[in-house]
C-alpha cells in the first residue's frame, strides 16, 4: 500500500525466511521474483497456492512458512488486519519455549502491523520481544530489523527523540554487517524524523549520506522506493532550507527520473506510477500545469495495470487538482468524481492506516474540494442547479459516513442504511440544513418539501470555526452572558441569510445535520437579539442524512428500561438527582427501574434480552472523547464502552423492532474536540437505536432531572414529536428564571429519528 512509500522504510524481517528455508517449489522463486519487482498481488497468489497445497499434504512447517510470506505481501498491500491474522496464527502454533530466528522475524512485523492499525501498546509489547530476543541470540541482522521496526513505531507516535537514536543504531549495525540496504534505509529513516521534527540540518546530512549509497544497490522494488522516499524528501528540504532549496529540488527530480527508469527496468508498475506521480506533483507545485498533467496521467495508467486503488485515487486528485488551477472546471470534477469513486472500495483500508494522523485531514480534502466545485456551478437550469447540489451534499455525506466508520472502527455502523427513507421526503413545515465550511466560505444547503435551497456566507472557515469554539467555551460559564456576542453573530451566519425562506414556507422543526466544530455546539442557543433559536424552531441533529430512520415514534404500550446512579462509585462523584428524575419518568410509563448496585452489565444485558424495551434511559456520567475506545459510560460495576453498549442493546431477541429512544443524561464532551463529538452524534446508530437524547456536557444539577422528565412528560402526547417535545421542555427552562441560561438546557441534543 501506498504507505510504504512514507514514514519509515521498513526492513523485511519476514521475507528473510526465503534465505532460511529451503526451495520447496518452482511457486516459491516465482514469490519472491514477484515480491521484489513489487507485483504483490502476483507473489500472494503465488504464496496462498503453495500454503493451501502444503497444508492439505500435511506439511505443517511449510504450510506456516508460506503463511509468514503471504503476511508479507499482505502488508506490502496494506491488508493490515489479515496479515495480523495469519502472523498471530503462526505464533500461536510454534514451540514457544525458547525464541528462534522464526519468532523475531514474525515478532517484528507483526509489531508494525499492530501500528498501522494504531494498536501502539500492543505493537511496543510485541517489538520490545523481538528486540529481546534478537540480542539474547546473538543474530545482528534480525536485530537491526527489529530496530529499524521500533524507530519506526516510536516515529508514528510522534516520539522523534526516541526514535532517532534507535534508527542510528540500526544504520550502525548495518555498516558493521556491511549492509548498504539496510544503512541506506535507516538514514532515509533519520532524514524523515528530522524533516517531520524541524531539524532539517540533520535531515540534510542523513538524506546525503543515503545519497551516498543508494545507486551502488542492485535493482530491486526496494531500490525504487528509497530513490523515491529519497526525492520526497529532497523535495521537502527544498521547500524549507533556502541557502540550497535549488540544489534539493534538482536531487529530487534526478531520483524519481531514475526510480522511474528502475522502474521499468524491473517491471515494477507500482514504483512507476509512484515515481511518475511525484513527478507530475513537482510539476504541479511549479504551477506548469501541463507537464504536470501530462506525468499525472502516465501515472494513472500505471496505477490501473498495477490495480493499485491506493495509488491511483491520488493521481486522479492530482489531475483534477491541476485542471481546476487550468480552470477547467469540467473536466477537474471528472477527475475528481473518479477519484471519490476509486476511494469507495478502498475507505476501510484507509481508514486502518489513517488513525494515527487524521482521517479528516488526509483523505477529506477530495470530498470538499469536489463538493467546492459543483457549489460553485451556477447553472441556470434549475434541474442541473438542483443536482449540482444534491452530488456536492452527497459528496460530504460520504466523508462523513466513512468518519463514523473510522471513529467507531466499524464498518456496520451505516447499516441502518437499508432502513432509512431519504430526509429530502420530510413534510411540509420540516426543514433540513446542512451546512457546509468550505475554506473560503460557508455553504448553506436547505432542503424544504418544495425542493432544495443554497445560501452562500463569505465567511471563511477558520474564522467560523474559532467563533464556534469562542461560543461554546463562553456557554458553559452560567454565571455570564459573555456567549451572548457569539451566539448572535453565529445566528446571523447560519440562519438570518435563510430565515425568510423559512418563515415562508411555516416551518416549526429543523433538522441539522452538523460537521466538524459545528457538531461542538447547540445551535439551539443561537440568539437573533431577542429571541434563542429554540423559542422559534424545534431543532434535531443528525450525524448524516443517510443515517437516520426518520418514522414517528410508537407510544402505544411504550415500555422503559431506567437506569441509573445516585450513588458514588470509582472515583466518580453522585449524583443526588438521578432519584428524582427516574421517580418522575415512572410515574409517567411502565417499565423496569435498574438502579446504584443493581446497575450492572449483567442485569441491563438480561433485562434487554428478555423483554422488549422501545426506551432504554440511562443517568449516569458518561464520557465522550477522540478515541472511541476510551469513550464510555458508567454503570455500578464497570465502564460501558461503546462496543459494549451495541453487544448488550443488541442482545435483545427484539431487535428486529429496535430501540426506539436512548436517552443518556449526564455526559460530557471536551470542548474543541470534533472527533470526540462524532462519538455523541453516532451514538444512536452506534448502539441500533433510532434516535438518542444526550448532553454536550454534563450538568450536575437539578436542571438536567426537570429537562428530561419534562421531555417524557411531552412525547407522552400522540401528537407530540420528539423534536417538539424536546423544544417544549426547553422552553419550559427558558421561562424559569433560574434555569434561563442556556448552559442549563442547550446541551441537550436529540439526534437521530426527531419524528
Amino acid at each position: 500500500m501506498f504507505r510504504r512509500c512514507g514514514l519509515g522504510l521498513k526492513f523485511a524481517p519476514l521475507f528473510l525466511m526465503l534465505c532460511l528455508m529451503p526451495v520447496l517449489s518452482q511457486a516459491n522463486t516465482l514469490g519472491e521474483q514477484a515480491f521484489k519487482r513489487g507485483d504483490f498481488e502476483a507473489a500472494l497468489d503465488f504464496w496462498k497456492t503453495e500454503g493451501r497445497k502444503a497444508r492439505d499434504s500435511g506439511d505443517q512447517a511449510s504450510y506456516f512458512k508460506y503463511l509468514i510470506l503471504q503476511a508479507e505481501s499482505q502488508r506490502a498491500l496494506g491488508q493490515y488486519t489479515a496479515a495480523q491474522q495469519a502472523l498471530q496464527f503462526v505464533l500461536k502454533r510454534l514451540d514457544s519455549k525458547s525464541p528462534t530466528t522464526q519468532h523475531i522475524a514474525i515478532q517484528t512485523t507483526l509489531a508494525d502491523v499492530l501500528s498501522q492499525q494504531a494498536k501502539n501498546a500492543k505493537a511496543d509489547v510485541v517489538i520490545k520481544t523481538a528486540v529481546d530476543n534478537a540480542t539474547l541470540l546473538g543474530d545482528k541482522r534480525l536485530l537491526a530489523a527489529a530496530l529499524n521496526t521500533q524507530a519506526t513505531l516510536f516515529a508514528r507516535q510522534k516520539q522523534y527523540t526516541k526514535a532517532q537514536p534507535i534508527y542510528q543504531k540500526t544504520a550502525d549495525l548495518a555498516i558493521a554487517l556491511n549492509d548498504r540496504q539496510l544503512a541506506t534505509k535507516a538514514n532515509l529513516n533519520i532524514a524523515r524524523i528530522s524533516s517531520d521534527n524541524k531539524d532539517y540540518k540533520t535531515a540534510g546530512s542523513a538524506l546525503t549520506k543515503a545519497l551516498q549509497t543508494i545507486d551502488d544497490l542492485p535493482a530491486s522494488h526496494d531500490k525504487a522506493y528509497m530513490l523515491i522516499n529519497a526525492a520526497r524528501l529532497a523535495s521537502a528540504l527544498s521547500e524549507n532550507v533556502s541557502s540550497n532549496s535549488g540544489g534539493w529540488l534538482k536531487t529530487s527530480f534526478e531520483n524519481l527520473n531514475k526510480a522511474n527508469t528502475l522502474a521499468n527496468q524491473i517491471d515494477d508498475v507500482r514504483s512507476a506510477s509512484y515515481a511518475l506521480g511525484y513527478l507530475g506533483e513537482l510539476y504541479y507545485k511549479a504551477q506548469r500545469y501541463d507537464e504536470s498533467l501530462r506525468l499525472t496521467q502516465q501515472a494513472i495508467f500505471k496505477a490501473q495495470n498495477a490495480n493499485a486503488p491506493e495509488i491511483l485515487y491520488r493521481w486522479q486528485w492530482q489531475a483534477g487538482q491541476a485542471l481546476r488551477d487550468k480552470n477547467d472546471i469540467t473536466a477537474a470534477i471528472d477527475f475528481y468524481r473518479r477519484a471519490v469513486y476509486t476511494l469507495k472500495d478502498i475507505r476501510a483500508d484507509l481508514n486502518n492506516s489513517s488513525r494515527a494522523n487524521n482521517f479528516r485531514t488526509s483523505i477529506g480534502p477530495i470530498y470538499f474540494e469536489l463538493a467546492d466545485l459543483l457549489l460553485r456551478q451556477k447553472d441556470s437550469d434549475p434541474k442541473k442547479l438542483e443536482s449540482q447540489l444534491i452530488e456536492a451534499r452527497e459528496t460530504v455525506e460520504q466523508l462523513k459516513a466513512a468518519e463514523l466508520q473510522d471513529y467507531f472502527q466499524d464498518s456496520c455502523v451505516t447499516a441502518l442504511q437499508s432502513k432509512i427513507t431519504g430526509l429530502d421526503k420530510v413534510d411540509a413545515k420540516t426543514a433540513v440544513l446542512y451546512p457546509i465550511l468550505l475554506e473560503d466560505r460557508a455553504e448553506l444547503l436547505l432542503s424544504l418539501s418544495t425542493g432544495i435551497k443554497q445560501f452562500t456566507i463569505p465567511i471563511k472557515k477558520s474564522v467560523m470555526v474559532k467563533e464556534i469554539r469562542r461560543f461554546r467555551q463562553r456557554l458553559e460559564k452560567r454565571t455570564t452572558h459573555q456567549y451572548l456576542r457569539h451566539a448572535r453573530k453565529l445566528y446571523k451566519w447560519l440562519i438570518t441569510p435563510m430565515e425568510a425562506t423559512l418563515t415562508e414556507n411555516n416551518i416549526n422543526t429543523m433538522v441539522i445535520v452538523p460537521d466538524g466544530a459545528l457538531r461542538t455546539i447547540p445551535l439551539s442557543a443561537l440568539h437573533d437579539g431577542k429571541k434563542f433559536l429554540i423559542e422559534k424552531y424545534a431543532i434535531a441533529t443528525t450525524p448524516g442524512l443517510a443515517l437516520t430512520d426518520p418514522k414517528p415514534l410508537k407510544r402505544k404500550n411504550l415500555s422503559l428500561l431506567l437506569n441509573g446512579l445516585t450513588e458514588a462509585v470509582q472515583d466518580f462523584p453522585a449524583l443526588p438527582n438521578v432519584q428524582n428524575e427516574l421517580d418522575s419518568i415512572s410515574k409517567l410509563y411502565k417499565g423496569r427501574v435498574l438502579k446504584d448496585e443493581k446497575f450492572i452489565l449483567n442485569s441491563v444485558t438480561e433485562e434487554l434480552t428478555e423483554k422488549p424495551y422501545r426506551v432504554v434511559h440511562i443517568a449516569s456520567h458518561g464520557q465522550f472523547v477522540n478515541d472511541v475506545r476510551k469513550s464510555f459510560l458508567l454503570t455500578y460495576d464497570n465502564k460501558l464502552t461503546m462496543d459494549g453498549l451495541e453487544n448488550i442493546i443488541g442482545a435483545s431477541k427484539f431487535r428486529d423492532e429496535p430501540i426506539e429512544l436512548l436517552t443518556l443524561s449526564a455526559c460530557q464532551t471536551a470542548a474543541g474536540d470534533d472527533r470526540a463529538a462524532l462519538g455523541l452524534a453516532g451514538i444512536a446508530i452506534k448502539a441500533g437505536a433510532r434516535s438518542a437524547l444526550a448532553s454536550l456536557w454534563f450538568i450536575n444539577d437539578q436542571a438536567s432531572s426537570n429537562l428530561v422528565s419534562d421531555f417524557y412528560k411531552y412525547i407522552k402526547g400522540s401528537d407530540v414529536s420528539k423534536a417538539r417535545a424536546l423544544q417544549q421542555a426547553q422552553m419550559e427552562m427558558i421561562d424559569n428564571r433560574r434555569y434561563r441560561h442556556p448552559s442549563y438546557w442547550s446541551p441537550f441534543l436529540l439526534i437521530g429519528n426527531w419524528l
